[in-house]
């Protein structure tokens, strides 16, 4: 009796599943510029105010004005000021004020032409020589009409100075320079210092800066209660961060204790309340008892998950920059400790859930078209769980999309590992029946059968490896070494079957 010789070999299968996977890895495109945070004041929130708003419509003054140049009774400086206006409505404000110069020269006692001068003015951003020509329109006003109207257009003077000013501070704010912005207030203040408008974007700039103090008795002394909500967000920041804290320690009594704290302050806050309700249903998670919390407070409502996600997102925001940068340097295998922490911080971050997937995928591909290859196990293990992690974050708004993506991908490389893997098992299985094969005939050759027993045994071996045999064959396979190897094996086992029933 001779032996056979039949070796798997699962390199093939494994250049299928890196060639595949490289494919995958180039077709996976992922976004993770996207991250929502808790808000703050910011000039968004708090913007400079251009001026005080007036009943005047700029649109209804500059008809009233026209009204009141239709009565001049000159009719040569009424045709100059009609030039005048078509001018001015087209934006030509030099050509408009040379005509209302000429016809103020003709006369200087005409109301609509200095108006109209003060208008010319206004829109050249000539505030204070506008100001000294509305100063003489007024004088000029005889009746009810002109006094409203020249007052009218001090304030719109007044209005577009202002707006002017607050760009500038805002430009300002923008470069940082927010000590030179409230160095330009407080030199405006010195000539107006009970102008509301001012004293409301100081209260800004001290928000801004950090000056909470002064920032309050500003907004205090002005009556500014938006602003004063604000300050009193700003205040409570060093509680809500510590309560932050300790709901990432999983410290519910705590935090409930810190937001308590300031809830007099900030307790109608949209975002204070759902950080309230998200302790709250972490704490009965837990099994506490808020009886008393919940008899002082019954204002805890159900989260919604779009707020969920980003009270989640806030919760572990160091651990998800850290694992995002990770990321985007292509270190998936270091980003991975990172998601892991936030999940175990609150598991039902769909941010965290898609990125960890994505992590997961890649650091196992990385090691495919790297040195070291994974075991098949290993592969199949990482994918399940990077499916699971993708499939959560599938109904995400913001990223749900390429959640879905991802998930598609992962199937699709689960696939091929499942496919691979049998098509190793059933190798392995072939090579093993080869194997018993080569055991039994060098164990016959040196032992030779003496003894009805060993003879039944011997049949019986045999018997027993015919079937596995037959069962792989009448499975079917492609490839064409294992389909020889068990037609070897078949004709092998037979011939010593024969030999055996001869005895």
């Amino acid at each position: 009796m001779g032996g056979l010789h039949y070796e798997p070999n699962g390199d093939e299968a494994f250049d299928r599943l890196r060639r595949q996977a490289e494919s995958l890895s180039r077709n996976l495109g992922v976004d993770i510029g996207r991250t929502r945070t808790f808000a703050t004041a910011s000039p968004d929130d708090v913007a400079m105010s251009g001026g005080l708003v007036t009943v005047d419509d700029p649109a209804v003054l500059a008809e009233q004005m026209r009204a009141v140049r239709a009565r001049e009774s000159d009719l040569k400086v009424q045709r100059l000021l009609e030039r005048a206006e078509r001018a001015a409505g087209q934006d030509d404000y030099d050509s408009a004020l040379d005509l209302v110069d000429e016809a103020l020269e003709l006369t200087r006692s005409s109301l609509s032409a200095w108006l109209l001068r003060g208008r010319c003015q206004i829109a050249r951003g000539e505030f204070a020589e506008a100001a000294k020509t509305i100063s003489v329109a007024r004088q000029q006003a005889k009746d009810p009409q002109g006094i409203r109207l020249a007052a009218a257009l001090a304030a719109e003077c007044d209005r577009a100075e202002l707006s002017a000013f607050a760009a500038e501070l805002n430009q300002l704010i923008d470069r940082g320079l927010l000590d030179k912005a409230e160095q330009r207030i407080r030199d405006r203040l010195r000539d107006r210092p009970d102008h509301p408008i001012l004293q409301q974007n100081l209260c800004v700039v001290l928000l801004l800066a950090g000056k909470l103090g002064e920032a309050r008795a500003t907004a205090e002394a002005g009556r500014f209660e938006k602003l004063l909500r604000v300050i009193a967000q700003r205040e409570s920041e060093p509680q809500i961060e510590a309560a932050r804290h300790a709901l990432r320690r999983g410290n519910t009594r705590a935090a409930l204790d810190l937001l308590d704290a300031c809830a007099g302050a900030i307790g109608d806050s949209e975002h204070f309340l759902a950080i309230r309700s998200y302790a709250q249903e972490r704490a009965a998670a837990r099994g506490f008892r808020l009886i008393g919390r919940a008899r002082r407070r019954a204002d805890a409502e159900p989260i919604d998950d779009d707020t969920l996600q980003w009270l989640i997102e806030w919760l572990v925001q160091d651990e998800l920059t850290v694992g995002m940068e990770a990321l985007e340097n292509e270190d998936y295998q270091g980003a991975q400790p990172y998601f892991e922490a936030a999940e175990a911080i609150d598991d039902r971050c769909n941010l965290v859930a898609f990125l960890h997937a994505v992590a997961l995928f890649r650091s196992l591909f990385d090691q495919f078209e790297g040195q070291r290859t994974p075991t098949l196990d290993e592969a199949h293990d990482v994918l399940v769980e990077a499916e699971r992690l993708a499939a959560q974050a599938t109904g995400d708004p913001k990223v749900g999309a390429p959640s879905r993506d991802l998930a598609g991908t992962i199937r699709a490389s689960l696939d091929t590992v499942r496919e691979v893997r049998k098509q190793v098992a059933r190798a392995e299985a072939v090579a093993a029946c080869v194997a018993t094969f080569n055991a039994l005939v060098q164990r016959y050759e040196r032992s030779p059968i003496r003894t009805i027993e060993q003879l039944n045994s011997a049949r019986y071996s045999f018997r027993a490896l015919a079937r596995d045999v037959d069962r792989l064959s009448r499975e079917g396979s492609s490839e064409a070494r294992e389909v020889t190897a068990l037609h070897e094996l078949t004709q092998a086992i037979a011939r010593i079957q024969q030999q055996l029933n001869r005895h």
